[in-house]
């Protein structure tokens, strides 16, 4: 017995000998493989569905059909428990049943992907374009284990800009966005100048392109001098005097 099964789950399933016979002798059977391999899987994923297990059984292969002595045929599946089960390929060991009696037992191979939940665009939006929640939707999709990189919450996107085209309906990346571009280079920046309880504001010229909460550089179109303001917002930035 595998050191991955549980010792107790055992699950009995009784094949329509009408549904996987094909053909033989008033003595014998032949079981075909790729019916034995979905009669395996279909219990499978029925076990793993009642468990609450969010996991899809793609396919069971069965290396060759089987030649069995007449009679009614019955599975007896060693399925994992919960806590034991493998993502990509899983050894699944079935012992066949003849008339009640164990005639052999094979070892299958169980083909699963788990469905994960990843948030996707609703439409097309351009390089630039802000993303708003109405953007926004859950998707659930197959895969072996989660894509590094991979935009996993809708609020890690929400207020973000698109650095990229991107399709509605696809798996996002993280990369694909970033921060709103708060002020561009040679945009004018209307500068709020405190010192203790005195504010004024000013106008000036962005040196760079800044995002919210950079420090950029801003020329006075009056002397030509650079200094350092903090991005607040759209075309606004702030300098604080000591």
């Amino acid at each position: 017995m595998s050191d991955v099964m549980k010792p107790h789950k055992f699950i009995m399933l009784a094949l329509g000998l009408l549904a996987l016979v094909s053909g033989g002798s008033a003595l014998a059977q032949t079981v075909e493989k790729e019916l034995l391999g979905n009669a395996v899987g279909q219990r499978l994923q029925s076990v793993l569905s009642a468990r609450g297990e969010a996991i899809k059984v793609v396919s069971v292969n069965v290396r060759q059909n089987l030649d069995l002595p007449d009679g009614p045929i019955q599975l007896r599946m060693q399925i994992p428990a919960q806590d034991q089960v493998k993502i990509g390929y899983q050894i699944i060991p079935v012992t066949i049943l003849v008339n009640g009696q164990e005639e052999r037992t094979i070892r299958t191979t169980a083909v699963l992907k788990r469905w994960i939940r990843v948030p996707i665009l609703k439409k097309d939006v351009s390089r630039g374009e802000i993303i708003s929640s109405h953007d926004l939707a859950w998707k659930m999709k197959l895969a072996n284990r989660p894509i590094p990189g991979q935009a996993e919450s809708l609020d890690e996107l929400i207020g973000q800009a698109a650095t990229r085209t991107i399709r509605a309906g696809q798996p996002l990346m993280a990369r694909w966005f970033q921060k709103p571009l708060a002020v561009d280079r040679g945009q004018r920046v209307e500068v709020m100048v405190s010192k203790g309880g005195m504010r004024i504001k000013a106008v000036g010229v962005a040196a760079q392109k800044g995002y919210v909460g950079e420090s950029i550089r801003i020329r006075n179109p009056a002397s030509n001098r650079l200094y350092l303001a903090k991005v607040t917002g759209p075309g606004s930035a702030q300098v604080e005097l000591y």
